[in-house]
């Protein structure tokens, strides 16, 4: 049997047992950070996950291009 993967991107897919991990997404500013973590959170839901969140660092919130 086959292990269900979410597809993330078209470069991206990942096993679905990825709804128990922890991930960190680190870039330069201005890269879709943010952008990149609700499109995970959104799949790590659909996947059925329970809970998910995101959290973007106080020192880079409101700033141009964070």
């Amino acid at each position: 049997m086959t292990p269900q993967m979410l597809r993330i991107s078209v470069d991206l897919t990942l096993p679905a047992d990825t709804v128990t991990q922890i991930f960190a997404i680190l870039a330069k500013r201005g890269v879709g950070e943010a952008y990149t973590a609700l499109a995970l959170v959104e799949k790590l839901l659909g996947a059925g996950a329970q809970r998910a969140s995101s959290q973007i660092p106080a020192a880079s919130a409101g700033k141009p291009g964070s």
